[in-house]
């Protein structure tokens, strides 16, 4: 039909998060259990087609964002005519935090005391392409549940458990496509294996 000329539209922009999945290493996971996804509001605009039924239409993704994996944005466009019906339409893009994305495959979730534990490290871009020589530290965490004595609003005294978080060690690991790496723990607990970027927090 005729082109929408100076039609009003509106416009409904949302961030959602995803795990991200690697194609390339199907068998690694890549959730960053150390990050919590930021809560992002929904960005509503509006405005006017021009002559020829066409906008053009800037966002700008907050700085600073943070998700265990990638973010997908999805706009929802809606155009009114002249008797206020709307045609709504939407279109999908990814967001990426980071440009890498580090996977842990495990071959058990249960392991013995002073047994070797063997786990696999990847590296990959966003694009899920295998970086080299990638930098990283691996930390251990050991988490230990704990009965302590605390108070409440009415001064009065009760036992409660804890889960408390202990640091067993840091190595550095330089990760060279699937590279393997080794350990074991000699008290029985549970363990959690943190890799992150040499020098980074998350």
């Amino acid at each position: 039909g005729a082109p929408a000329a100076e039609m009003r539209y509106e416009t409904d922009i949302q961030l959602n998060h995803k795990s991200y999945y690697s194609k390339n290493y199907p068998d690694y996971v890549f959730s960053n259990s150390s990050i919590t996804n930021s809560t992002v509001d929904h960005t509503f605009l509006e405005g006017q087609l021009d002559s020829e039924g066409k906008t053009k239409i800037e966002y700008e993704i907050p700085s600073g964002i943070q998700s265990k994996g990638v973010i997908v944005g999805t706009a929802y466009v809606s155009v009114f005519d002249l008797t206020g019906r709307t045609v709504t339409r939407s279109t999908s893009f990814d967001v990426y935090p980071k440009d890498y994305f580090i996977g842990i495959k495990s071959t058990d979730y249960y392991y013995g005391v002073n047994q070797n534990i063997n786990v696999n490290l990847v590296a990959v871009n966003q694009y899920d392409k295998q970086i080299n020589n990638f930098a990283a530290t691996a930390k251990l965490v050991r988490y230990e549940w704990q009965t302590v004595l605390k108070k409440d609003y009415n001064d009065r005294y009760y036992y409660a458990s804890e889960e408390k978080e202990f640091n067993e060690w840091e190595k550095e690991v330089s990760i060279n496509g699937p590279t393997r790496f080794n350990f074991m723990v000699s008290k029985s607990g549970k363990y959690q294996l943190q890799i992150t970027k040499k020098g980074s927090s998350d």
